[in-house]
């Protein structure tokens, strides 16, 4: 009996995810009408690789009054570092990219989330890791709709 408790705890362990969308484009559809709702939305693929090691995948959805919102979704299946280990180099990258402090507020998404008001980005990290999301848009609603994306793609288990 204890083996079957066993069993039964490791495969509710495994990853709720792995049979949801892995596409940018496939997350954004799900998630858009939350931004945007009602809109008669455009989706444009970017970027679509993929290796045993990572899958990489950008997308770019517009609405009709040209607003426009991209996500670069990474995914590093068995990622084993910590995510603060991994918030810490993401710092340190943007740091090195800017050349100063990018002044990164965390937010309260995902294991761990950061929008950078300068780029008009949202980070966020989920699936201890494994997942990165990079939100970005413009205009002054950027970072409405782009945390109303994050939270229907992250409750979707995204």
């Amino acid at each position: 009996m204890k083996a079957v408790i066993a069993l039964a705890c490791v495969l509710c362990a495994a990853p709720v995810w792995a049979d949801a969308p892995q596409s940018a484009c496939d997350w954004l559809r799900l998630a858009a009408p939350e931004a945007f709702p009602g809109a008669d939305l455009a989706y444009e693929t970017r970027v679509e690789k993929a290796s045993d090691a990572m899958t990489l995948s950008v997308c770019s959805v517009t609405a009709p009054e040209g607003t426009s919102l991209t996500l670069l979704r990474r995914t590093v299946p068995g990622e084993t570092r910590a995510v603060s280990d991994l918030v810490a180099g993401y710092i340190a990258e943007q740091t090195a990219l800017i050349g100063a402090d990018p002044g990164l507020a965390p937010r309260d998404l995902g294991d761990a989330a950061l929008w950078d008001g300068t780029m008009r980005q949202l980070a966020i990290w989920s699936h201890q890791g494994q997942v990165l999301m990079i939100f970005s848009g413009f205009g002054p609603q950027a970072e409405a709709q782009e945390t109303a994306l994050a939270e229907a793609i992250l409750a979707a288990g995204g």
